[in-house]
This record gives C-alpha cells, structure tokens and sequence, in this order.
C-alpha cells in the first residue's frame, strides 16, 4: 500500500485577484479536461492520480478555509486531514502521518509519498510514485525525493544536486535554494535537477522525527498541541537534516502555475466573462472579468486584465510573478466575495475608524431556495421534470424517488416534420432561433462564428429573434462590426416553420436552459444541433436511457468558442452527416416529444391526482 498525502494550502496572492483566501488557486476551474468542460487544478490531479497503476490511498491536508471547496470539487474515497492553524509544510506533514498511523492503521513500514496537490503536470509524473515506492521499500535512502530535469535555468526553483548524472535512483549530495541564472547553468551542467516538492519516506521515519518535538498517545492530542511543531517548511526542518537521501528523476511536463504568465500558458480561453477584447490591436492577451459589468480592452500586447469583486489587475505577464508585495500593500486582508455551505456572500463596504473599531457591509445569499426545495418536495404528492437528470437533481436535493415523475415538453411535430431540406448550394447556412441576451451567450456564437468562417468562408449565420436586453444587443452588434464578421444576418423575429427551409443544421449556446423547443423544432425539421451542455441537451442529442435512435448533433461546453467553432466545422463539412443525424432527431421527437402525449401525460397524473385525494374530475 502507498499512502499518498497531497499538501492543499496557500493563498494564491500571486494569482490576485481571481485567487485569495478562500478561493486558492487550486480550486479555480480555469483549465480544461480532455472533453473540454472546465476543471480546477485539483480535480486534474485526481483524475491523473486514479489512472495511476498502483494501490493507493489519499489524504488531503489543508485548512478549514479549504475543507468545503474541496469536498466540493473532490468526490470518491480519500481523508482529509484539517489543520487547527497554518504553521507551514512540516507540521502539516507531520499531522497528516499521524492520522496515518493512528486514525487509518498504516503501518510503519509503509510508504508515504508527500506531493503538491496542485502541480501541472504529464501522467508519468503520477506513475512516478511507483519508483518512489521501489526506492523507499529497497532501503536506498531514508528520504527518497522526486527530482524533475530542468527544461532551462531557472530561478524561481530550488535543486537538488545528486552525486550521479546516470541511473535511478541517485544519491543526493547537497540542495541549492533559487540560484541565479548563471548559477543556475553551472547547477544544471552538474546534472542537478530541480526541487518539485515530493517526498518519499517509510512512516515509521517520519513519525519518529514528530516524537522528537511533540509525543502523544492519540491523533486528537497532537492536534490539539498542534501549535509546538516548529513552524517551518519541510525542506528546512526535515530534508536538509537528512543523512540519507536519495532522487528519483523524471523527464517530462512540469509545472507551478502559481503567477499569471505560467497559468495563461494553458488557458484555452483568452477571454472570459463580459468582455470585448480588439484582436487587430491585442496581442498575447488574456482577460478574465468576473464582475458583470461591460470591459473593454485594446493596445496591449503580452499582457493580463482581471477584474473581481476582490480587485482589478492590469500587468505585463513577465511582470506577474513580482506582484505579491504590491497586492500586500493595496488588497482587503479579507475576501470580498465567498462561498459558504450556506450560499455566498459579497462585501458591499468595508470601514475602519479611529480608535480601531471596524464595520462590514454583505450583501448575502441564504440557500433559502433549497430550504423551500426540501419542505416543498416533502410535502408534494408528485413532483415533475422535464427530463432524466432533472429528476436526479431533485432525488440529490431530497426528494423520494417514487414522487418524480419525467413528463418532457411536445411539440405540434405536424408543422415541421414535411419542410424540405435545403437544396445543396455550396454553401452551409447556420440557424439560431434565440433571444438576444446574456443568458443566450450569443458573443460566443459570435466570436465561433467568427472562427468557422476563417477556416471554411462559405457559412452563414442566421441570427433569428428580439431583443430581449437592449444593451446586450446593441453588444452583439458593436462585436460584429469590431471583429469585421461577414456573412452574419440578424433577421429579427421571423416565422421559423418558413425559414427553416433556408437552414443546414441549427446552433444554441445558452449558458442555462431546460427542454429548448427551439432543438425539438430543429430535429423535427429533420435538422441537427450543435449545443452547449445545458438543461436536457445531452439527452435530446444523445438519447436518454432506452433510446436508441442514435446521435443527432454535438454538444460542447458552455461559453467554449473553439469547442464550438470545431463541432460546427464538424457538421459543415458533411452534408450526408446533417442527414444522418437530422433523421435521427425526427424519429426521437416523433417518439417522445408530441404535443399530444405531452397533454395525455398531465391529464393522467391530474387524475391521479384527484382520485388519491378525492377530487372532482372533469369529464372531457
């Protein structure tokens, strides 16, 4: 058995201010998984450590301020180890072991592997831990650490210099801590290698190195004695006390995305939220802005703007990782917005006043609805969805299963099941039947838009529909007209029946829906979707359970514009595909999706209903 403990804390302040106390840099979903839907750094390495070959258990330790945004974002076996107080990487580690050897039952002879629970890295890194073991369980060294091979000399990392350059694992003969450069050129022709924070040990080791500063006879006793370990890094009160020492080395991806210019390097996404970014005058830009009001950015070249309710951040990414003291000197000592097991809060005004007393402003967010939810569903006699994954958010919730039933949305499928497909005229004409506003997204179906047509210049968007917010409208068309988008039609509100004769294949990019009509009425027509990944999409694509009619489009994650841009180059490129899949779609609407089984459904759980509470029916 490997026990494999992950070290979660820090305050991410070089990452302000999209990163503070409460929301550390780990738990950010700014990175994307392999079917593009967002993930934090955190649920990355879960994901890569369950595909490890090996029998591993996992402890997390980390602070309170932690506990809630990683049982959220953490799901499966594993312990979580709470620290009373932040005394840096020795305690902590030293806290974890005991749990190990007191709460869980390892045995002494175990191995314990210590890693970052935030690093970036290729899947060798992770199966590295099996070299770790071998190493550990052999007898080579006491302490056996990873040593990654520098890919340039660097000085924002410390290295571990080993008496070998060939062979694993090697014995270490000294550390240097953050060389400068040319040091760090001398460290690396040495065949050093750099300092990536993982630690191999039997625990027998470590926790008699514990008894040395603080002995008891139960986990909750050396918790609560917590505050005399020596408040100290690892590396100094443990590793470089060592007489035995070994590395493991490894060669592949490695990386701390602990400042701005190391994280943009693997966003997807150059821009996020409600921004407008000039491509003809940016260059190596990313925005991110969080606070719901319009921003603009033009001129810059290597640069990141973020804006939170923390604060606003307009740096040079070169510069980024020198932020620290700046952020010390002008950023609020507490978060100004934070989510809690009980809902979310935001700072609306924070006042200090002579003679030292404070006061606080918060604007807050109860879950009341959820509280309404669970007395709601408790008092209901049937309780209805839309769809399968509906019904399963409201079991989550609370709800008893033999209450909810699925009665999907109908459509008049006489209206649409007979209009022609569009003749093959050498070009693809997109439809999107939405309203114009925010929850729509259509600045991404813009900018996708805008994508596509640079790789395949004869498609057409059809934007069809009002104008739900004025201000978002005039936006979509100001975006337009600034990226210089051709082949994009605002048609206004039309008769959809008559103008899907003029349609390939339909688009929606909502960031929220439920059952949209405007995909059954697509489907219907015989025309397949590309969709974002909300409300029941999956499901009207895809099929739910028994279905087996087979896919009738594509579906992406939410506010993704290359994701998007790709599925529509995918459905652009294949006029027997569209037909395929458009036929597809029509038999699944003509199956489960009628009006007239819609109707039939409610009448039958209203007569149910009245008979189990003695109701009068009304005859039809």
């Amino acid at each position: 058995m490997i026990h494999l403990i992950l070290l979660s804390g820090g305050s991410g302040t070089r990452l302000w201010p999209l990163s503070n106390s409460s929301r550390s840099k780990q738990f950010l979903k700014v990175l994307r998984d392999s079917q593009g839907n967002h993930v934090s750094m955190v649920q990355r390495v879960f994901s890569q450590i369950r595909s490890v070959d090996a029998d591993l258990d996992v402890t997390i330790a980390t602070c309170a301020d932690q506990e809630f945004s990683i049982r959220s974002q953490v799901e499966g076996d594993y312990a979580l180890v709470l620290e009373p107080e932040r005394r840096d990487t020795a305690p902590a580690i030293m806290l974890a072991c005991t749990h190990l050897a007191m709460e869980q039952g390892a045995d002494a002879g175990d191995t314990v592997i210590v890693m970052p629970i935030d690093s970036y890295a290729d899947q060798a890194y992770y199966d590295g831990v099996v070299g770790l073991d071998d190493a550990v369980q052999s007898g080579f060294a006491d302490l056996v650490l990873l040593g990654v091979e520098p890919t340039y000399p660097s000085v924002k990392y410390g290295y571990i210099v080993p008496g070998d350059t060939e062979g694993s694992p090697r014995r270490v003969v000294r550390f240097t801590e953050k060389p400068d450069g040319e040091a760090a050129k001398a460290l690396i022709a040495q065949g050093a290698l750099w300092n990536c924070g993982v630690f191999a040990f039997r625990l027998g080791y470590l926790t008699a190195i514990s008894d040395g500063y603080l002995k008891s006879g139960s986990f909750d006793e050396f918790r609560s004695r917590y505050a005399e370990l020596p408040k100290n890094s690892f590396d100094y009160e443990v590793v470089e006390k060592a007489s035995s020492i070994g590395v493991v080395p490894y060669s592949g991806t490695w990386k701390d995305l602990g400042t701005w210019n190391t994280l943009t390097e693997e966003l997807t996404d150059r821009a996020a939220g409600r921004v407008v970014v000039d491509g003809a005058t940016c260059s190596n830009v990313h925005v991110i802005n969080e606070t719901g009001l319009p921003m603009v950015v033009a001129g810059l070249s290597d640069a990141v703007v973020v804006a939170t309710h923390d604060g606003i951040l307009a740096c040079g990414k070169e510069a980024s990782a020198g932020i620290k003291g700046l952020v010390g000197s002008v950023a609020e000592t507490r978060p100004m917005y934070e989510r809690r097991r009980w809902g979310e809060y935001r700072v609306l005004d924070s006042s200090a006043y002579p003679g030292g007393s404070k006061s606080l402003t918060k604007d807050r967010w109860i879950r009341f609805f959820y509280l309404l939810s669970e007395e709601t569903y408790r008092r209901a006699f049937r309780v209805t969805s839309l769809f399968h994954n509906a019904r399963k958010t409201q079991i989550d919730m609370g709800c008893d299963a033999d209450k909810c039933l699925v009665i999907p949305n109908g459509i008049q499928f006489d209206r649409f099941k007979d209009i022609p497909l569009k003749p093959d005229d050498g070009w693809v004409d997109i439809g999107a039947v939405v309203r114009l506003a925010p929850i729509k997204d259509v600045k991404t179906m813009i900018y996708a838009f805008f994508e596509l047509h640079e790789r395949l210049p004869k498609v057409r968007l059809h934007i069809m529909g009002g104008v739900d917010d004025e201000e978002y409208g005039a936006e979509c068309h100001a975006l337009v007209d600034t990226l210089g988008v051709r082949d994009l039609i605002f048609t206004g509100r039309v008769n959809v029946v008559e103008y899907m004769e003029k349609l390939d294949f339909t688009i929606l990019t909502s960031i929220s829906e439920g059952q949209p009509l405007s995909v059954l009425e697509s489907l219907a027509a015989r025309r397949p979707c590309v969709t974002t990944e909300v409300g029941c999409c999956r499901e009207l694509l895809e099929g739910a359970p028994g279905d087996d009619f087979g896919v009738a489009g594509f579906v992406t994650p939410p506010m993704y514009r290359k994701g998007l841009a790709d599925a529509m180059e995918r459905m652009c490129t294949s006029r027997a595909r569209r037909i395929e899949m458009g036929e597809r779609g029509q038999r699944r609407v003509a199956t489960y999706f009628l009006h007239e089984q819609m109707l039939a459904n409610y009448r039958a759980l209203y007569d149910e209903t009245a008979l189990a509470f003695n109701l009068p029916r009304e005859e039809e």
